[in-house]
């Protein structure tokens, strides 16, 4: 075999060079597997050790180092092909890692925003429907003397106060299957009974109202042994049909509308510091479960007169302490019964 020039290949003038040749091959199909950076140092010595073999020993004229030369052209070409493509793939894993990363960040930012089952309708449909519920329990919260106690703390001290209050409340809401609404000012709004429908939630938002009620007292008490002003805390509540939905574009808020969200409010103001106020409907679902004071028939804006209970604990019999608020398995029964009820 000759070349153009009549004369042999390099290759066969010098098998050596073979040798070089091979393993600047190899350096190529490792780079493809293995990435350039990471066998750069591996394949920087194979070539100037070849280079240095042909340069001093082999000692090639200027048409066999023309040959060479267009044949490591070629290799330096398939790697510079290589590291642009090692790149473009570097920026493409990178744009992936990016983006799942933004997706996570997303979902958890609407798991603190919306119920689970409202994101799962966006992700399948791009938009979730308003839905009518025909039974939720709604609970407001609201200090008593706020305004008075929170000009006597600084700005740092009051929002220390209410974090601590509301963190409390928001661990009450998840461990009794609830949802928080919002806050407004001193103001806390949960409810329960959606977006996933249940027969519990009357039992499960009065639970819930005695471990707040028993959080606030205690730390009523203990804040008086400091010689410390604390506010006191009025608990309203009441059950019946909402809507709910959510609400805007940018700024997403899931919420409830209906007379049931009026007549709650209207629970919680028309009650006392120290009180859990409920609703003749509530009344109607717990009464079973716990013990009520008839406080009346109540003159209420808007409302006329309405009858109102206070909740002063789980029934006696149903209750493991004086407090009323640890169950016994009576109690754990009871409220499997009402599991077992199917819903409309």
């Amino acid at each position: 075999m000759v070349t153009a020039c009549a004369l042999p290949p390099v290759t066969e003038m010098h098998p050596a060079a073979i040798n070089g040749m091979m393993m600047i091959t190899f350096g190529v199909f490792f780079f493809a597997v293995g990435g350039f950076r990471m066998l750069l140092p591996v394949f920087s010595i194979t070539v100037g050790s070849m280079l240095l073999y042909l340069f001093f020993i082999i000692k090639p004229n200027k048409i066999q180092w023309a040959d060479m030369n267009n044949a490591l052209a070629i290799v330096f070409a398939v790697l510079l092909f290589a590291e642009i493509q090692e790149r473009l793939q570097f920026k493409r894993f990178r744009a992936d890692l990016i983006a799942k990363f933004e997706k996570k960040k997303a979902d958890s930012l609407l798991q603190i925003i919306l119920p689970e089952k409202v994101i799962t309708d966006y992700k399948k449909r791009g938009v979730s429907e308003p839905v009518y519920y025909d039974s939720v329990s709604v609970l407001f919260t609201d200090f008593v003397s706020f305004t008075q106690i929170a000009e006597k703390m600084s700005p740092g001290e009051l929002v220390s106060e209410l974090d601590g209050c509301f963190s409390y409340f928001d661990n009450m809401v998840e461990r009794y299957n609830l949802i928080k609404l919002k806050t407004i000012g001193d103001a806390y709004m949960c409810a329960g009974g959606l977006p996933e429908v249940n027969n519990t939630h009357s039992v499960d938002i009065i639970m819930a109202a005695l471990e707040i009620h028993a959080f606030m007292m205690q730390t009523k008490k203990f804040k008086k042994e400091l010689k410390e002003t604390y506010w006191e805390l009025r608990i309203g509540i009441h059950t019946g049909p909402v809507v709910a939905g959510v609400i805007g574009e940018r700024n997403f808020s899931y919420d409830i509308w209906g007379d049931t969200v009026n007549t709650a409010s209207r629970m919680e103001s028309s009650g006392v510091a120290g009180m859990i106020n409920i609703s003749s409907d509530t009344y109607w679902f717990v009464k079973r479960f716990f013990s009520c004071e008839h406080r009346g028939k109540l003159k209420v804006k808007g409302k006329g007169k309405l009858d109102m209970y206070s909740v002063n604990g789980i029934r006696s019999g149903l209750s493991i302490e004086r407090d009323g608020r640890r169950p016994t398995e009576k109690f754990k029964e009871m409220y499997k019964e009402i599991q077992k009820i199917k819903t409309i």
